[in-house]
């Protein structure tokens, strides 16, 4: 199944930057553009919390009066529950952004540079890959942080330096 990128995202303490729940705060603006970048640019958003009810029907008018409308809500992808055969409890996606998870401490720089770096990319090649009858291993570089490798590239899907997760010709 060829997924875009799922981004399921809380709202209390990370949508909405409200000091008491249930209130309604200050956006998190940087956040919110940054997932209208991604869904403008294909990715699927899901608004993934605990809200249900009239709270939820609150969260989901405040995103979307600041632009952000969302693929699904608490629920996982129509896709994906197809694909499956169920809507599990657990949403399925690629990227958990919440202000209480283990990366919560990051600044929103540092989640683009990490998504960036979870989307494939091809490396560079240089070699033939025979000489004089052997075989030898194409080098390839990282296309993140340009590493240079003399290795079989069909055992790696990241690069063993900085994590860029890679894309080969026959995938």
């Amino acid at each position: 199944m060829d997924y875009a990128e799922i981004y399921a995202v809380d709202f209390d303490g990370t949508l909405n930057l409200a000091d008491t729940y249930p209130e309604l705060g200050d956006p998190n603006v940087e956040l919110i553009e940054f997932l209208k970048e991604r869904r403008e640019a294909g990715d699927k958003i899901i608004l993934w919390t605990c809200r249900e009810g009239e709270l939820l029907k609150a969260a989901v008018k405040y995103c979307n009066n600041y632009g952000l409308f969302f693929h699904a809500v608490n629920e996982n992808l129509p896709e994906n529950i197809a694909y499956f055969g169920n809507n599990c409890r657990k949403v399925w996606a690629h990227h958990y952004i919440d202000d209480k998870n283990m990366i919560s401490g990051l600044t929103l720089e540092e989640i683009k540079e990490l998504a960036e770096r979870d989307t494939a990319k091809m490396p560079r090649y240089e070699g033939d890959g025979y000489s004089e009858g052997e075989i030898v291993y194409d080098t390839w570089f990282c296309p993140n942080c340009e590493e240079e490798y003399e290795v079989d590239y069909d055992d790696y899907d990241f690069c063993p330096n900085c994590g860029q997760r890679l894309k080969w010709e026959n995938e």
